[in-house]
């Protein structure tokens, strides 16, 4: 089970849980970087909804003592290979942990299969969206009378109310903090973007119009830009850069959430994939290629496709460029 900020504050994390958790992010960063990215975003984008119904299936169980043939009948909907067998009825107690660990072994075991399965279940169970049904679970477990013994909340009713949560007790809910976590994150890509070219202090045009036209409000010469400005206005570049992440944070503030956006922000996997890509472009040969730097779009989707080779293939000699 995770630890919310509120019990974390009641018990502190012990050195062991520590050490582990951090085992656990290198371990995920590492599989991260070996999946192209829409493959990871598909899966991580239904992992939130296969942790809820977890959640719901555990307090179902608890709220009625037993397993219902009501309870039964609506998990056949998501999973009906599992509720068949026979140890997953027999014991009310375990049926969510049981159900998510048929989730990854079945689910998602093409994950497993290929090697990120750690990687998925680590940043899944840090998803927004899994943080808010995991506040919501929360809620339930202190007031059980959510759970009628007489009748049984249906899971899209309970998924919807824990969407509807406002969080952080902000006003904001986790549908409406979705758009500044998206912004944010494009920010990040955008920094990570203009990040090699840093090292030469250098500018092209393509990549200073681009700039241009995702920072309107500052305003620039129209005539193209000498070497010594492109090398002298980098840095101011990058401090607008900076201004449009921090102004998301604030937003976050506003909101009241600002602890809760930044934890999410960090366990996000798509800034360490960003960040896993502009090194791998940093550590490409530089003959050639800042004269073709590519678009922020070639960028991007490049960094989608990129997966991160063996440290044996790594050492073989390649030719290939920045830009698949």
């Amino acid at each position: 089970m995770q630890r919310t900020k509120a019990s974390t504050a009641e018990k502190p994390f012990s050195t062991n849980e520590l050490k582990a958790s951090a085992l656990a992010s290198r371990i995920a960063r590492k599989q991260l970087l070996r999946v192209p990215w829409n493959v990871f975003f598909q899966a991580y984008e239904e992992y939130p909804r296969w942790q809820g119904l977890s959640l719901w299936t555990r307090e179902a169980a608890r709220a009625h003592k037993q397993t219902t043939a009501e309870l039964l009948s609506r998990l056949r909907k998501y999973c009906p290979e599992l509720v068949e067998t026979e140890v997953f009825v027999r014991e009310p107690d375990l049926m969510g942990f049981r159900l998510l660990e048929w989730v990854h072994n079945s689910k998602f075991g093409y994950a497993k299969r290929k090697g990120w399965l750690d990687a998925l279940s680590f940043y899944g169970a840090r998803h927004f969206r899994s943080r808010a049904v995991w506040a919501y679970w929360e809620q339930c477990e202190n007031k059980p009378g959510r759970f009628s013994s007489n009748k049984l909340m249906s899971f899209d009713e309970w998924w919807q109310r824990a969407m509807e949560m406002k969080i952080c007790s902000g006003s904001i809910n986790c549908a409406e903090i979705a758009p500044a976590v998206e912004k944010y994150i494009e920010w990040e890509a955008v920094a990570n973007w203009v990040r090699p070219l840093i090292a030469d202090l250098i500018l092209t045009e393509r990549v200073l119009s681009e700039l241009k036209s995702r920072l309107p409000d500052r305003q620039r010469q129209a005539k193209p830009p000498s070497d010594r400005e492109r090398k002298t206005k980098f840095p101011t570049w990058l401090s607008a850069i900076r201004a449009g992440k921090k102004r998301c944070l604030r937003e976050a503030q506003e909101a009241g959430c600002l602890d809760w956006f930044k934890e999410v922000i960090q366990s996000h996997p798509r800034p360490t994939r960003l960040r896993g890509y502009a090194t791998h472009c940093e550590e490409s040969p530089r003959r050639n290629w800042l004269r073709n730097y590519p678009s922020f779009r070639e960028w991007l989707l490049a960094s989608d496709q990129f997966i991160r080779k063996s440290r044996i293939d790594r050492k073989r000699p390649s030719n290939r460029p920045i830009v698949a």
